[in-house]
């Protein structure tokens, strides 16, 4: 209500005619208070009591209409006020002037009012005691030469100490109170200019609080006078109570809004700060106390606002790099994959997927490589009719690596696949993959497996591949490596083991990777698991053994072709009819 108050008088008027009412109005309170101090101390008779009263409020009146034309009561009619800086104050304050427009004003200009500003509550103080003194001084001179008693004008000239007192102390905090908001402002304009600013304090909250105590006490002291002095009524008394009642309460409310407003910016200006704003605080009142504190806090608020600064310029440069890095990677990556589908695709043309010209056997393969391409290859082919060659090989390793050696793979098997000893062609295969390729370091498993349908025969060599299954009237027997891996020594040998078919068996030939898969709770899917599936399924076509153990094993690893650990082929082979 007051600073409404306040505003609505400042826009009619002028700003310092507001600040000068506010404060003059106290005047009359500490006089009529001077005055009860006189009265409580000093016997005046009636007369002389009616002249002293109509003289301090002539005198008094007087006073404050000097004090509210020097500050600009006459503003609207062109004089705005005695002193330059009050002129200043009002001209760059009329209509809130400096705050529409102060980025059309000069440094200079904006520095001249802040200074105006900033020194109002000590100017307009000194203004107050000014008149407040030229008041006891026109008492003591018009009560002296009224009575010509050396006591009663000392102590009228004592209690005017004590009322002037009151009017410094009310005028310099009401001062403070009402410009607060406008010094802060004003300070952050600066601010946003580079431009440095004085700060200055008259008084700390502690000595505030200190000379607020000494009127309570001073009051209490006049108050006990009064009651002690029995030929004072109780209305007088009650009024004079009345008085310190309104005197303390003011005080009380100016020093606990001050506190509570400076505690109200600290907590905004913390918050601005912990949001990502400058968080600058800027005290609006000039205690001691808060202006120390908004030194070290906006040193150290502008000191993580650098780090920050720093901080985003060094994210801001990181995301650039971040990004061209980026883009040579997606462009790198989309070679890469242009240069994996064209790998996937050769791969894919140098394994057979058409086996219908092949008689007496029925094949199936299944063919899941780890990534686009794998480390798996086969070979199906008829060497003359009635006479079918099956190759499978596991290159060690995973991806790229292992699809390169798979093409040397096929490249040196080119070269042996006609001998018909299957011992034999291992034993080539083995010495010119060491020859050609031993500084690679590498090595695979593989099985090459004959199929004589027209004497009903079987013939295997394996070189440290895994143990196959042959599957002849519901039984299962296996079919077991018969030398090391391909690339690990150069005599190795091998032996070529021969077994009966029948019409209806079954042959499974596939790489490690078929049983070397785990769920999400690391459950391994085993060749356990595949010899359940196939004594099963063993009275079931090829094809519907195949399916079953390939649909058993997406089901255990969740169905999802990419959760693969390694490359999986099955081929499967049934005998058919002569």
């Amino acid at each position: 209500m007051i600073a409404r108050l306040f505003i609505y008088i400042y826009n009619r008027i002028s700003f310092t005619f507001a600040i000068a009412l506010f404060t003059t109005t106290w005047s009359w309170v500490a006089s009529f208070y001077g005055f009860f101090f006189v009265y409580a101390t000093v016997n005046f008779r009636r007369d002389e009591l009616l002249f002293l009263l109509a003289v301090l409020v002539i005198c008094t009146g007087i006073a404050i209409m000097f004090h509210l034309t020097s500050y600009g009561m006459f503003h609207k009619q062109g004089y705005s006020g005695f002193f330059k800086k009050i002129r200043l104050i009002n001209t760059y304050f009329d209509n809130k002037y400096i705050f529409s427009q102060f980025r059309n004003l000069t440094d200079k200009n904006i520095q001249d009012v802040y200074s105006a500003i900033a020194g109002l509550p000590q100017n307009n103080m000194f203004t107050a005691l000014g008149c407040t003194g030229m008041v006891i001084l026109s008492l003591v001179i018009i009560m002296y030469l009224n009575s010509g008693e050396f006591e009663k004008v000392f102590f009228i000239l004592l209690g005017g100490i004590f009322a002037s007192l009151i009017i410094g102390y009310c005028t310099f905090l009401l001062t403070e109170y009402f410009t607060g908001p406008y010094k802060m402002r004003l300070e952050q304009i600066l601010f946003e200019r580079s431009i440095g600013m004085e700060k200055r304090n008259l008084l700390s909250f502690k000595y505030k609080s200190i000379i607020m105590l000494m009127m309570i006490l001073f009051s209490m002291v006049n108050l006990t006078i009064l009651i002690w002095r029995s030929d004072k009524s109780i209305l007088e008394i009650v009024l004079f109570i009345c008085l310190s009642i309104i005197t303390a309460g003011l005080l009380i409310f100016l020093m606990l809004n001050i506190l509570n407003i400076s505690l109200d910016t600290i907590n905004r200006s913390t918050k601005r700060l912990a949001s990502g704003g400058s968080g600058m605080f800027f005290p609006p009142f000039n205690d001691k106390e808060f202006i120390t504190f908004s030194e070290n806090y906006n040193r150290a608020a502008m000191e993580i606002n650098e780090i920050r600064m720093d901080l985003e310029t060094k994210i801001s440069e990181r995301t650039e790099e971040l990004s061209a890095a980026y883009e040579r990677l997606n462009k790198t990556y989309g070679q890469i994959q242009a240069d994996l589908t064209l790998a996937k695709r050769i791969q894919k043309r140098i394994m057979p997927d058409n086996f219908k010209d092949i008689a007496g056997v029925d094949l199936l393969v299944h063919y899941y490589p780890m990534a686009d391409i794998g480390g798996d290859i086969y070979d199906i082919i008829q060497l003359k009719p009635g006479y079918v060659r099956i190759f499978l090989a596991d290159a060690i390793g995973h991806g790229i690596q292992a699809a390169l050696i798979t093409m040397i793979i096929k490249g040196e098997y080119e070269k042996v696949k006609a001998i018909e000893d299957t011992r034999e062609l291992l034993q080539w295969l083995n010495k010119s993959f060491i020859d050609l390729y031993i500084t690679l370091n590498a090595f695979f498993s593989c099985i090459v497996l004959d199929i004589d349908i027209e004497n009903m025969k079987m013939r295997y060599s394996s070189a440290g591949h895994p143990d196959q299954i042959h599957v002849c009237n519901n039984v299962i027997s296996i079919l077991r490596h018969t030398g090391k891996l391909i690339g690990i020594k150069q005599d190795t040998r091998y032996e070529c083991v021969q077994r009966d078919i029948n019409e209806l068996d079954k042959i499974l030939l596939y790489t490690d990777g078929l049983f070397e898969q785990y769920n999400d709770r690391d459950e391994a899917f085993t060749e356990q698991n595949i010899r359940e599936m196939i004594e099963e399924h063993s009275s079931d076509s090829i094809r519907d053994l195949n399916n079953a153990i390939i649909k058993n094993m997406k089901e255990m690893i969740g169905g999802n072709e990419k959760s693969l650990r390694d490359d999986i082929t099955l081929i499967g082979i049934e005998i058919q009819q002569r």
